[in-house]
C-alpha cells in the first residue's frame, strides 16, 4: 500500500495483499499457514494465490449474502461486512508495520 511506502505493482506485493485478504477470512491453523506464507512468499505464484483468495472469500461471503436476503435475520448479518473490513484494516496495518522493522 502506498501509504505504507510499498508499491502494489509487483507480483510479490500483489501476493502479499492477497495473503492479507486470506488472513482476514480464516483463523486457527489456517491463519498460522497464512503467516508462514507471508514470511516465505517468494516461491508463491500469483495465479494460485488469486484462486485461493477468491475461494476463501466466496465461501465465507456467499453464505452471509444469502442470509442477508432474509428479512429481519438479514439485517443482523449486515454487521459482518463492517467486521470483516475492520479486521482486514487491523491485520494489514500490523503486517505492514512488521515489514517496516
Amino acid at each position: 500500500m502506498l501509504q505504507n511506502g510499498f508499491s502494489y505493482e509487483t507480483s510479490q506485493e500483489k501476493i502479499f495483499i492477497l495473503l492479507l485478504l486470506q488472513g482476514t477470512f480464516c483463523s486457527g491453523d489456517e491463519l498460522l499457514n497464512i503467516h508462514h506464507k507471508l514470511n516465505h512468499r517468494q516461491h508463491l505464484k500469483l495465479e494460485e494465490e488469486i484462486k485461493c483468495t477468491a475461494s476463501m472469500m466466496s465461501h465465507t461471503l456467499l453464505a452471509l449474502k444469502f442470509v442477508q436476503g432474509i428479512p429481519l435475520v438479514g439485517s443482523a448479518t449486515g454487521v459482518y461486512d463492517a467486521l470483516y473490513m475492520h479486521r482486514l484494516s487491523e491485520y494489514a496495518q500490523i503486517q505492514y508495520e512488521k515489514r517496516r522493522f
